[in-house]
């Protein structure tokens, strides 16, 4: 579904470097759309927030920038070009004008609250094992209190999804998502 465009993105990397920092992502977006004048035009510019393979059989949260639909990663370090960018479980692809309103109307450069519904529709759709730290933010976004951030993590974590307490339709279960964060633990969450 998605490329890598190694030779653009080492390009920018070599040139911009100074701007780029690692687990800066969100802000990295920004940069490359703001700063980096061989992104234009801005017509073939887009943006994607994503859930990305990771250590540990985790996915993790992350932006790319796309330009003529490739992605460009000026942290070489990701190496790229060894992922599997089938894995990618997409969150949000918007043309860059959109992303700039996003990012306009949310105020932080993760756009977390502006993609919150996004988010989940992504996990919820997925049936991948979000790392704890992402998966605890995402719980708590939909959350206000700690027994309900308890009974939602719970069902996140035993592969219901995540729900939205209150709503009328909890997420669907899913019997092919493995619980990967609780191998020795019973029915209720306890430890065996």
């Amino acid at each position: 579904m998605f490329q890598y465009s190694q030779e653009l993105s080492e390009k920018i990397a070599d040139k911009y470097k100074h701007l780029f920092e690692i687990k800066g992502c969100y802000e990295n977006v920004f940069k490359l759309v703001n700063e980096v004048g061989e992104l234009k035009p801005f017509s073939k510019l887009s943006v994607l927030f994503c859930y990305m393979p990771g250590a540990a059989g985790f996915y993790y949260r992350h932006a790319f920038c796309l330009y003529n639909n490739m992605i460009v990663e000026p942290l070489l370090h990701l190496n790229m070009k060894e992922k599997n960018l089938d894995d990618i479980v997409p969150i949000k692809l918007m043309a860059a004008n959109e992303y700039i309103d996003l990012l306009l109307a949310d105020g932080r450069y993760d756009l977390a609250s502006v993609l919150k519904d996004d988010d989940i529709r992504a996990y919820n759709g997925s049936e991948i094992p979000l790392n704890p730290v992402d998966l605890s933010d995402l719980v708590s976004s939909v959350t206000k209190s700690p027994d309900e951030f308890l009974l939602v993590m719970h069902s996140a974590m035993n592969g219901n999804g995540i729900y939205i307490p209150g709503s009328v339709q909890p997420a669907p279960e899913s019997e092919a998502r493995e619980n990967v964060y609780a191998e020795d633990m019973d029915d209720e969450g306890m430890e065996i």
